[in-house]
């Protein structure tokens, strides 16, 4: 946590002032920045808001002094201390937000308000220090010659600074001989850990496509080729593209950044001591292809809300090591009123040998309102079962299970009209069934 006595020069609070007390007086001042009255306004307003504007500017121009600057390096603003002041999509008067902090801070800063608020501050890490981009020198070199390397580094501002630097020849992965290696041996079958890292999809990293490296790729198919079976283990935090791959491997396991406990999960998942239940959080495309070009910042074709074209593993997609079929659901009315209930019953068997848990998901489309999206999840149940077993998922939708945005209110609301009711293992078309529905 932060020495909560430095905020006091941009807070305008007492040094004494509790983390709580603190979080208030930053949410005001973020709050002075409201984009409907410097965009939409009138004039009073437009005035006032620029006002406020500047005010906030002044008060950020604190740091701008070295010395200052150096101890807000060093406390930060904490994430704990910023979360939730819902700034998120502040119109800064035409200026981008990592403009107006670079006006403020210097160069070398960036930001972004992909969480929704100023939460996102707990990632300043030294007001620039963290967006550094990694640069690679590369020159060809003869055996036997001798060569004079020299690093040349500046420290800037600030109370600290680090310095990495790696020396490492390039060459190209080549894995035919521990194929033929693995044959030798006899081995049962092949398991790969591969995947990206944070630093690969977190703040200050961006990853050019969606497909896994190259170098992973050669070894995927090196080890095919050795006929062995291929279980490939995903340690990702998005969505992977196996389009090319997907006849290479036996088996995939998205392992996520499973932590401390991992190693034990992934070896009670592959020796089958834990029969898997998860279903995919994300849509997984076949590749980068299927994709909208980065700059296009509508939904359409993404997530599977606004998705319409065939992807690899579907959003709430995930194999077990049992099978279940699902039955015809029934619910309790064909319509209700705005401020009704529904409840959909769900009977699923267990069709394999051993037991195991699946997860029921219902989803809501609409067939009145053009706007909304292609399908919205709006209820799953867990339900286990025994090999064999039947058993009912029952979920109840409300109200708000048939909200969309409404442009006449600038917010949410119930909309009236028909619907289907859709019920099964993912969100692929193939694998619900459905039920009509209306809302009046």
């Amino acid at each position: 946590m932060a020495n909560k006595g430095d905020y006091d020069e941009v807070l305008g609070v007492d040094k004494k002032a509790s983390a709580d007390q603190i979080k208030s007086a930053y949410r005001k001042l973020a709050l002075k920045w409201h984009p409907d009255r410097w965009v939409n306004g009138s004039d009073a307003e437009k005035k006032t808001a620029e006002e406020n504007f500047k005010e906030a500017a002044e008060a950020y121009s604190v740091l701008s002094d070295p010395d200052k600057r150096a101890r807000y390096d060093q406390y930060g603003f904490a994430a704990e201390q910023m979360g939730g002041a819902g700034a998120g999509g502040f119109d800064f008067g035409g200026m981008d937000i990592n403009d107006f902090l670079r006006n403020i801070f210097g160069g070398g800063f960036g930001f972004d308000f992909g969480g929704g608020g100023f939460g996102g501050f707990g990632g300043f890490g030294g007001f620039g220090g963290r967006g550094g981009m990694q640069q690679m020198k590369s020159f060809k070199v003869s055996k036997g010659q001798t060569y004079d390397i020299k690093v040349e580094y500046t420290h800037a501002t600030g109370q600290f600074a680090r310095l990495n630097v790696q020396f490492c020849v390039q060459k190209i992965a080549e894995f035919e001989d521990l194929g033929k290696k693995l044959v030798a041996d006899n081995v049962d079958a092949i398991i790969i850990i591969g995947g990206i890292t944070p630093s690969m999809e977190g703040e200050g990293g961006d990853k050019p496509d969606i497909e896994i490296p190259a170098v992973q790729q050669r070894l995927i198919r090196a080890m095919h080729a050795t006929g062995k079976p291929v279980i490939f283990v995903d340690c990702a935090g998005s969505c992977m593209g196996f389009g090319s791959l997907e006849d290479q491997f036996d088996a995939l396991i998205q392992a996520w950044y499973p932590g401390q406990g991992g190693a034990q999960a992934l070896a009670e998942i592959l020796n089958g001591t834990c029969n898997p239940s998860a279903k995919l959080p994300v849509t997984f495309y076949k590749s980068t292809d299927q994709l909208p070009e980065f700059t296009d910042y509508s939904m359409e074709g993404r997530t599977y809300r606004y998705f319409r074209g065939d992807p690899l593993y579907p959003f709430g997609y995930g194999l077990s090591y049992t099978t279940y079929q699902y039955g015809q659901a029934t619910i309790s009315k064909n319509s209700m009123k705005k401020n009704g209930s529904v409840t959909i019953t769900i009977p699923v068997t267990n069709t394999g040998k051993r037991e195991g848990t699946e997860i029921v998901q219902v989803y809501v489309k609409s067939l009145d309102n053009p706007a909304a999206p292609i399908k919205g999840l709006q209820g799953f149940q867990r339900v286990t079962l025994k090999a064999g077993e039947t058993g009912n998922a029952v979920i109840t939708l409300t109200g708000k299970s048939f909200q969309y945005y409404d442009e006449k209110i600038d917010e949410v609301s119930t909309f009236s009209g028909k619907y289907k009711l859709l019920y099964g293992s993912s969100s692929a078309d193939k694998d619900l069934q459905s039920l009509d529905f209306e809302v009046l």
